[in-house]
């Protein structure tokens, strides 16, 4: 598995006992998934009977001046990848995105919806998942969004840190998404692996899947329940609040979708996957924090 210092990675790693699954997970040290010698020597010394490809450039705005990198990463690796898997005859579950959309659309998208990316990291995303389709029958994309973990960087803790300092937040509320913790990525994907790789591959759903958490909030109402939880478990100060505001008060480079609500009916029905709850994943990430 490429990717193991990301939060999906780190948390495939903790929760693959549970699915009586071995995972080698490789960093970007260990394995460089746009270098096909790389690879190829990976597979190797692991015989993979199937490769997730948890590994991507995911900064949005630094992106842009980075285009070649972003392009090694997030194309030229799903490719380098989906074609040892072909060889190996194996298949490959590639982690995708919401902003393979532009956001205009007024509903959750479903997987046939038309892609429109913008920016650099989008359309490479978009690129990385066509790349692995033309190339791999047997594989699965799975798109996700708005991720959050105990392990690293994410926006509930920037939350937190942020009403530490600060009695007033002001946060977006023109933005609509599904919160998605990296644990409920893992499980998801740890689940389908299971089916993949013991269950007859013939009867298996292949193609492009949607998995994100409920329910659908702007960004300004998960602040919202970060900041009531946190203000639950004493981490930060009764006096904090947070503010609805707009887009255009916080511009970025890269303009965020308006709309990244992804329907996960299609995972649910053709896996037997359950729906869940961010706020449960929230609740345990705060009292991490606490800890």
């Amino acid at each position: 598995m490429p990717g193991a210092n990301g939060q999906v990675g780190k948390n495939l790693l903790k929760y693959a006992k549970y699915y009586s699954a071995c995972v080698v997970a490789l960093n970007r040290q260990e394995l460089d998934i746009s270098d096909a010698n790389s690879v190829a020597r990976a597979f190797e010394y692991v015989k993979p009977d199937l490769v997730i490809n948890a590994a991507a450039y995911t900064s949005v705005d630094r992106a842009q001046s980075e285009p070649e990198l972003v392009h090694a990463i997030n194309v030229t690796g799903p490719r380098v990848l989906a074609e040892a898997c072909a060889r190996a005859d194996i298949p490959l579950i590639h982690i995708s995105t919401d902003y393979v959309f532009d956001g205009e659309l007024d509903r959750p998208y479903i997987e046939d919806d038309f892609v429109n990316p913008r920016g650099v990291y989008s359309v490479s995303k978009e690129a990385g998942e066509r790349s692995v389709r033309e190339i791999l029958d047997k594989h699965i994309i799975l798109r996700t969004s708005w991720i959050f973990s105990e392990e690293g960087a994410c926006f509930p803790k920037a939350i937190l840190r942020a009403a530490k300092d600060r009695s007033v937040l002001k946060v977006v509320n023109d933005q609509l998404g599904g919160p998605t913790s990296a644990v409920s990525i893992a499980k998801v994907l740890l689940h389908i692996g299971s089916k993949v790789c013991f269950e007859n591959k013939t009867s298996l759903s292949w193609g492009t899947f949607h998995f994100s958490q409920y329910p659908y909030v702007t960004w300004y109402e998960f602040a919202s329940k970060v900041v009531e939880l946190g203000k639950e478990s004493g981490i930060i100060s009764e006096t904090a609040y947070v503010l609805p505001c707009a887009s255009d008060a916080y511009p970025t480079l890269v303009k965020r979708p308006k709309n990244s609500r992804l329907n996960s009916e299609k995972v649910v029905s053709s896996f037997g996957i359950s729906k869940s709850d961010w706020r449960l994943d929230l609740a345990n990430l705060i009292a991490q924090e606490k800890n």
